[in-house]
């Protein structure tokens, strides 16, 4: 029986399996921590306190994620590659640059969001007296931008391990932090926001002098590196950045977006009602995220190699791995949508349980094809993906737009499920047809 369930996985799910298993910890820790962080505050605030505290991290998020070019991503792909090719000094060069681009982004994020909360907080907030402390705020989540190098420089030297470990600490040490507030300082939300900001500088720091210390033997003196060793690279690497950058910035705001129209057009008590959805739907993705990370060299190193039937093989693998918690959540939500909600969050926020419907729906499309985004990556159709991402985004929009009014959370839930199959149908589309026929790239 045993043997018969290995042969099963292909070579390449269980090397997947291998890399993926450490961000595994990390990322189940991460998902069971930020559940019950959510419980915690949701229960400590009430649904309306809760919904402004959601509409806080929405808008600062949002804005940032505007900003946000994703270098992460792009430093993985080329460092890579200049691993391989042995050119420490080009590695060197692309930290220096990844860590200027990300703090400029970060202090520009911050510019931003001062004014549009002098200009536009009417329209997002019904509370007042939130200025400052969303300019704070802004201030300690712009370390994320440095925060995603360092963690990608820890992926490239093969450091899944230490990743993990840290980011665990991180994520106990904000935890600590919003039981201690919300212990001390009773349903004080602006003591909890400062408390939080204060936990992302000392993350910050944690996770800095760790990624150095870890890789100093490969990348000291990185701040001497020489940016115009880069200079052949730069054409392809901007397209890809851009590229790449806009339409996983734009995946993310269809994620964030949506309680910002809500906040718009409705009140806080709708706004906690969705956020609650959210949480719970969003923390079905655990499964997702470690193996979308790991899976992306393997794929591009399969299609390389045009090895066609070993694709399909290995798709049909690790498609089923993510059918089988999307199917087991869904019957579990279909049984108990009400009881769970209930159990965790209180009987004020049964109201989520529709919206949380649509909710695992989409998340699901990205749980049983959360190898569709790499294919397309590695067949360097970022173009593609980002004319998709624009076409999902702007129907997602204009649905949601016409849906808050009348059905509130529900309705915003609903066009974020249409969003999510137009842009997996798009995906799987290029799939599809690059197995038919690989010849045409």
């Amino acid at each position: 029986m045993i043997n018969r369930i290995k042969k099963i996985f292909d070579s390449e799910s269980k090397a997947l399996a291998k890399n993926s298993s450490w961000l595994f910890l990390s990322t189940i820790y991460q998902a069971g921590i930020a559940f019950v962080k959510s419980m915690v505050i949701a229960r400590s605030l009430g649904v309306e306190q809760y919904g402004t505290y959601a509409v806080i991290f929405a808008f600062v998020s949002t804005i940032q994620e505007i900003f946000n070019l994703n270098f992460a991503s792009a430093f993985v792909k080329y460092a890579t590659d200049y691993r391989q090719k042995e050119r420490r000094d080009k590695v060197k060069a692309l930290i220096k640059v990844g860590y200027l681009i990300s703090a400029a982004a970060g202090l520009l994020s911050i510019v931003v969001i001062g004014a549009v909360t002098m200009l536009a907080y009417s329209v997002f907030f019904d509370v007042d007296g939130l200025h400052g402390i969303l300019v704070l705020f802004a201030a300690g989540s712009s370390l994320a931008f440095l925060n995603q190098l360092a963690r990608a420089i820890l992926r490239v030297y093969d450091k899944f391990k230490v990743n993990s470990y840290v980011n665990m600490v991180v994520y106990s040490l904000e935890f600590a932090t919003i039981c201690l507030s919300l212990y001390f300082f009773k349903n004080d939300l602006i003591m909890l926001i400062i408390n939080l900001t204060a936990i992302n500088v000392v993350s910050f720091v944690l996770l800095q002098i760790t990624a150095y210390w870890e890789v100093k033997e490969h990348v000291s003196g990185f701040w001497s590196g020489q940016i115009s060793l880069l200079r052949e690279d730069k054409k392809t690497m901007t397209n890809f950045l851009l590229n790449n950058s806009v339409s996983k910035t734009l995946q993310k705001l269809m994620k964030k977006g949506d309680v910002l129209i809500l906040a718009a057009f409705a009140d806080s008590a709708q706004v906690g009602l969705y956020d609650v959805a959210r949480k719970l739907a969003f923390s079905l993705l655990v499964v997702k995220d470690p193996l979308s990370m790991a899976i992306y060299p393997q794929i591009a190193r399969l299609i390389t190699a045009q090895e066609i039937q070993k694709i399909r093989a290995f798709l049909r693998t690790i498609s089923l791995v993510g059918f089988i918690p999307f199917s087991l959540g869904m019957v579990i939500l279909f049984l108990f949508s009400n009881e769970i909600i209930g159990l965790l969050f209180g009987s004020e926020f049964l109201g989520s349980s529709t919206p949380l419907f649509f909710l695992v729906m989409a998340i699901g499309l990205e749980i049983v094809f959360f190898w569709a985004v790499s294919y397309i990556l590695s067949l360097g159709k970022t173009g593609f993906r980002l004319r998709a991402s624009l076409v999902s985004s702007a129907v997602t929009v204009a649905i949601a737009l016409g849906l808050v009014h009348t059905f509130g959370a529900a309705g915003i839930a609903f066009a974020i499920l249409i969003g999510a199959v137009l842009l997996q149908s798009s995906f799987l589309w290029v799939v599809l047809s690059h197995l038919k026929r690989p010849e045409d790239g």
